[in-house]
């Protein structure tokens, strides 16, 4: 993996296997040019990739909503076939450009899932999601780790930082889940929704029966 620089634009060049350890390593090479304005327009470049999980997508995620705050653009290159599906499928192409696909079939695999992490901050649970919450496995994780928590607590945050992509009958199951929260006597709050996220939420008036906030701190603020 490495990080090079053209007259137009940088270019990152991934490795076949983008999942584990490499999206840390890829957000560390381009940490210094993203916080320093350098990058104006980066190209990802998925030519030598064959597989990716949903950690590499989350920095795919993570770096395009910086590059946008920032005034910039980013461009996927040379993707191959189930990474080229999956970027479509989940409406990443609306956080980038997809320039080039690669010629010719090349097998290719991805290994996205729902992440769940889970901790209690000033008596508020808090449950951070990551990847991908498809219906049904990752919608029934969610259901099952957000009724364990509401016997046990009166306010619970929902964190969709990390969270790349949320399909609509997964929305029930999030809708389902605040309406008993309501009539339990538990407060819930979402925070964290990318563009994609936030735009299905804004589709299906999410936001309008569950309270959401930009940021994590906004939602703990005064609760």
């Amino acid at each position: 993996m490495e990080l090079t620089q053209t007259d137009s634009a940088y270019i990152l060049s991934l490795p076949a296997r983008f999942a584990g350890q490499e999206p840390k390593n890829a957000t560390a090479l381009v940490r210094d040019e993203l916080d320093e304005g350098r990058i104006h327009h980066l190209e990802v470049d998925f030519e030598e990739t064959i597989f990716i999980d949903s950690f590499g997508i989350g920095c795919i995620v993570s770096i395009a909503k910086q590059l946008q705050e920032n005034g910039g653009t980013l461009s996927a290159i040379n993707l191959h076939g189930e990474i080229k599906e999956l970027f479509e499928d989940t409406g990443l192409d609306q956080l980038l450009t997809i320039e080039e696909t690669a010629p010719g079939p090349r097998p290719t695999s991805v290994d996205i899932k729902l992440d769940l992490s889970e901790e209690t901050t000033d008596g508020i649970y808090i449950l951070s999601l990551g990847g991908i919450m498809n219906h049904p496995a990752g919608s029934d994780r969610f259901r099952e780790h957000f009724l364990l928590a509401l016997a046990e607590h009166k306010k619970i945050l929902v964190d969709l930082s990390e969270l790349t992509f949320f399909d609509s009958m997964s929305i029930g199951v999030m809708l389902n889940m605040s309406k008993l929260a309501k009539e339990t006597g538990v407060d819930i709050r979402l925070c964290g929704a990318n563009m994609i996220v936030s735009d299905l939420f804004a589709t299906l008036s999410v936001d309008k029966v569950i309270n959401s906030f930009p940021t994590r701190e906004e939602a703990l603020e005064n609760w």
